[in-house]
């Protein structure tokens, strides 16, 4: 088959994924091409986080998959930005106006921001973006596209426009926990559908002893700050606080970042903001306001680009201090799961501190749409009639929650799912830092035929009878006993060869650069 592969943004660990990808596909069989950008006077995603256009263009280029591939490489024609409000295509805005919420951090889009300048250059990259991928579609002839994240404005026109091509188009982008790729058919980086699907299944299946304690290995990282290869992960890099064992609370409200999720219909809240979700939840627990504590995000008091989040931080503050409830400041550096631990109840958005939540038995209730959704880790109240319809009120009075075991064991499965059953060959293809994979020798050529034919998910793998291998480790990690396994190091000889001497020197060059930042 001749499949297209689009980067765009060669940003650390997608450029790895991108060449990765490619030699996988060529040793299946496969024509590989790509489609990127040559650059523009308009405001793309990278210049618009605050450095200046040339300096953004050669950062860009010095870091371009056509640095580092041999394949055919077609590029984005780019028409000059001339926009005017009447003239939007709400289909192609719609990866403009995510990157636009998400580097603004606004936590919802309106109206006025079709008139905003960076909104029109960044909608105009967009639409010469789906112009150019339908021609690159047809002159290629091809029969299926890797669209990397399929979120952000030129990378999610490219998208719109394979899937209205009829392709089987894919996103990919790194997993929760590092190791694999996350691959979605017709979904972007955020759909949920997929996900939904697979944990409806899979949160019915016990774990195997292995499989048990390789979901535990990677919580035990999580609650002893040893995580390294998980994306914007908070809770384990706080430090614990003397001042935590006098805050007396009952409920632990954990407000998100919504900039990046706000415009997707899989993530859409019906609530009219967190705050008022979050509102009602207390409410309907009758709980005294010195019961509560609101803990700001940690991203909030970080710069992305040039802007932070402190307008966020300042709008739940003064809801808390309105109300009368605690609150721990977004640059307080107290640890989560500390507040997690001496916590009865979590009531979340969709922060993924409810996994934690749930394996130390508290109980979770989300007032949104989210990776766990369908986990059976949470009590999920979306709106006036499924709060209503509730029985939380309750919780208080009885002492406990029926099914706070369940949570855990199935918080315990959600792990190893998202960790080994979704990702594409995580066997092999094995974060070794936060720039670079090494591909591990012992996977089939055809592996990824597979997976396109729809078989997606390779490892299934459960256990039919004993239940005993999740309780054992479950109780180890809420009593801080669990033993992780001895990792055996890579054995180099079975790592592929999949860079060229340029793109070595490139990610040499990477590792000056803090984590994140986008050269």
């Amino acid at each position: 088959m001749n499949i297209g592969i689009v980067v765009i943004y060669p940003w650390r660990l997608h450029v790895e994924q991108s060449r990765i990808l490619e030699k996988i596909l060529n040793e299946a069989g496969h024509n590989v091409c790509f489609l990127d950008c040559s650059g523009s006077d308009n405001n793309c995603y990278s210049k618009l986080l605050g450095r200046s256009s040339s300096v953004a263009c050669k950062l860009c280029k010095i870091s371009k998959i056509n640095r580092i591939t041999r394949s055919n490489i077609d590029f984005i024609e780019h028409k000059p930005a001339d926009v005017k409000a009447v003239e939007i295509d709400p289909e192609v805005a719609k990866g403009a106006r995510s990157s636009f919420t998400s580097i603004k951090r606004f936590e919802a889009f309106r109206e006025e921001f079709f008139l905003d300048d960076d909104f029109k250059g960044l909608y105009s990259l967009s639409k010469s973006a789906y112009t150019s991928a339908r021609d690159w579609i047809d002159r290629r002839d091809l029969d299926s596209v890797f669209v990397f994240n399929g979120r952000m404005d030129m990378l999610n026109s490219i998208f719109k426009a394979c899937v209205d091509a009829g392709l089987k188009t894919y996103s990919f982008e790194r997993t929760w926990f590092g190791d694999g790729f996350q691959i979605l058919r017709d979904e972007d980086c955020l759909g949920l559908k997929y996900i939904h699907s697979q944990s409806v299944v899979w949160k019915e299946r016990q774990l195997t002893q292995e499989q048990s304690n390789a979901a535990a290995e990677l919580l035990y990282k999580r609650f002893s700050g040893t995580s390294d290869n998980e994306w914007r992960q908070y809770t384990n890099k706080l430090t614990s606080s003397e001042f935590v064992e006098h805050i007396k609370h009952e409920l632990l409200v954990l407000p998100s970042s919504m900039c990046e999720v706000s415009n997707h219909p899989d993530w859409e809240m019906q609530w009219p903001s967190q705050i008022d979700g979050f509102e009602k939840i207390i409410t309907k627990l009758q709980l005294d306001p010195d019961q509560v504590l609101v803990r700001g995000h940690p991203v909030w008091s970080e710069r992305i680009g040039g802007i932070d989040g402190a307008h966020l931080n300042e709008d739940y503050r003064r809801w808390a201090m309105e109300k009368g409830y605690q609150y721990i400041d977004s640059s307080d550096e107290t640890s989560t799961n500390q507040l997690i631990s001496q916590s009865k109840v979590v009531l979340v958005s969709v922060s993924s501190a409810a996994i934690e939540a749930a394996i130390l038995g508290k109980l979770v209730i989300s007032i949104s749409p989210n990776h766990f959704s369908e986990a059976g880790i949470s009590i999920n109240l979306y709106n006036d009639s499924e709060l209503n319809g509730s029985d939380i009120n309750l919780i208080f009075k009885q002492g406990a929650y029926k099914n706070s075991d369940v949570f855990s064991i199935n918080a315990l499965r959600f792990v190893y799912l998202m960790a080994y059953r979704l990702p594409f060959l995580s066997r092999n293809i094995k974060m070794d830092s936060a720039n670079s994979y090494s591909l591990i020798d012992g996977y089939s050529s055809d592996a990824i035929n597979i997976f396109m034919a729809g078989r997606m998910i390779l490892d299934e793998a459960y256990e039919a009878s004993n239940r005993n291998f999740e309780i054992d480790v479950l109780k180890a990690l809420r009593e801080q006993n669990f033993k992780p396994m001895h990792i055996s190091k890579i054995d180099k000889n079975s790592i592929v060869k999949h860079r060229s001497l340029i793109a070595n020197i490139v990610l040499y060059l990477r590792s000056f650069f803090r984590k994140g930042d986008s050269l």
